[in-house]
């Protein structure tokens, strides 16, 4: 494991050596609309028929509710004490290079009464005798909360083709493999596990890491393991991002977070009793120069049932990026937050505008392939704040309603209806708001008030979908598809 890690410390510090800087350019300018803002509330100017200058409505909202997504601490009953071969002093394993019998040899073994201890002397043997710590390793805990340790075992070259972790645990008097993982390719790196009660049921998980190392990357793969009640299983769960290896940041895909270029730690970032894990994201060379790239941390937060992705970034700095934020927010179930975000994109004066000038500029003093110039006037869409503006009050709407504040819902919905007229540029959200209320209140159903609003969207991808993602704001940003419009 000392060369794995070796080489890890080499590629980070090589990547800093010759990353890119994050500074941005001080001489965009942003869109002045007639759109004001507060501090303290939302403020959405009405408009008159005459286009004369518009007045103020304040819009209070009371804080959205969150639908039962308070992270709870697990609970656990702990198994009956589990009873396994006494040690038998005079068994021995033989351990040997490409070892195709490994798991019927190590089964034997521990059924014969081998322990975690004299296994542990049998690969000390091994690591004196290759000079390597690569060997293997082996450790006993208790991973099923019956008070009776299972056997952790990590093994690598030379002893197997490629590094894999696998489980023993004992029951009836028997050991029997209860989880077993090996490296996919051979530029893969399994790692000992390492073990916490993450979500506070007082049994622990294991968080087996996997490296993909490459002449000029590197990929860290997260797996958490846990017991409920019955077997070892994968406790992350759902998607976060797009499939390795084409997404620069971290991402939840098939069971495993993927993070290039970055590490993790655990800490309890939202103070609820229970571990997270918190993935310090790396960048990919070239992605990360893109003027919209954001530094972004990734969390594995504990969510009742199992641990999902949720991304954490920097503040928005394009107005766009606060629809971004708003949008990830929702997927979260974290509404309350994402009405911030949509509050911030509709009324922050300070978020900068976007050009489409923009869409293959890289960062300033950014070390990458493309030195284009920034332009020192930019020729900004002046129609994107209000669209994306229409389009935050739309999915306040759909907030509210799932909230079940219909009554702000309401207002809202007037709000929205009053400030834009038919030809402004945000009149299409404003039309498929209207899809969406209108088939609200005849059924009080949102599924179908979402169908409603997404058969407007696939009838009006120009309008709607284009100016939110790629087709905009180029390759480092959001892909949108119909069905993210009302994604409930």
């Amino acid at each position: 494991m000392k060369n794995i890690q070796l080489a890890i410390v080499y590629i980070l510090l090589l990547y800093a050596i010759t990353g890119c800087g994050t500074s941005l350019h001080s001489t965009i300018t942003i869109v002045t609309t007639h759109i004001s803002t507060n501090s303290n509330n939302l403020l959405l100017p009405t408009k008159t028929n005459n286009h004369s200058t518009p007045t103020k409505t304040l819009l209070h909202f009371t804080p959205i509710k969150t639908p039962n997504y308070d992270p709870i601490i697990a609970t656990f009953t702990n198994l009956p004490a589990a009873k396994c071969p006494l040690l038998d002093i005079g068994i021995q394993i033989s351990l040997k290079e490409y070892w195709n019998n490994y798991e019927t040899d190590l089964l034997n073994y521990l059924n014969a009464g081998g322990t975690v201890e004299t296994l542990r002397n049998e690969i000390g043997i091994l690591q004196e005798k290759y000079n390597s710590y690569d060997v293997g390793e082996v450790q006993g805990l208790d991973l099923t909360g019956d008070g009776v340790s299972e056997v952790v075992i990590w093994l690598g070259k030379p002893l197997l083709e490629r590094s894999r972790v696998i489980i023993f645990g004992c029951k009836n008097n028997e050991y029997s493999t209860i989880y077993q993982y090996a490296e996919i390719f051979d530029n893969y790196h399994v790692a000992m596990p390492s073990f916490a009660d993450l979500n506070g049921d007082g049994v622990l998980e294991a968080i087996i890491e996997e490296y993909d190392i490459g002449d000029n990357w590197f990929r860290l793969f997260i797996r958490i393991l846990g017991w409920d009640g019955t077997w070892l299983v994968n406790r992350i769960e759902g998607e976060l991002g797009e499939d390795y290896p084409f997404y620069p940041e971290a991402g939840v895909y098939d069971g495993r977070a993927s993070v290039p270029y970055g590490s993790y730690s655990l800490m309890d970032i939202d103070e609820n009793g229970t571990t997270d894990i918190v993935i310090n994201n790396g960048r990919m060379r070239g992605q990360n120069c893109l003027l919209l790239y954001r530094d972004t941390k990734m969390a594995l937060m504990w969510n009742g049932h199992g641990y999902s992705g949720l991304y954490i970034r920097t503040p928005a700095i394009y107005r766009i990026q606060a629809v971004w934020d708003g949008d990830d927010y929702t997927t979260y179930w974290r509404y309350d937050d994402a009405l911030s975000f949509y509050n911030k994109a509709i009324n922050d004066e300070n978020l900068l505008a976007w050009s489409s000038e923009y869409l293959n500029l890289y960062k300033s003093n950014c070390l990458c392939p493309d030195t284009t110039p920034f332009p020192e006037k930019p020729n900004l869409d002046e129609k994107e704040w209000p669209r994306l503006a229409a389009y935050s009050f739309y999915r306040m709407i759909i907030l509210q309603v799932v909230s079940d504040d219909i009554d702000q819902a309401q207002v809202t919905y007037e709000l929205l209806k009053n400030r834009y007229l038919d030809g402004d540029a945000g009149i299409e959200y404003v039309q498929m708001a209207d899809s969406f209320w209108s088939e609200y209140q005849i059924n009080g159903d949102i599924a179908r008030a979402c169908q409603n609003a997404i058969i407007f969207a696939e009838h009006h991808q120009e309008t709607i979908l284009y100016p939110l993602g790629t087709q905009t704001y180029g390759n480092n940003s959001w892909y949108y598809k119909a069905e993210d419009i009302c994604p409930f």
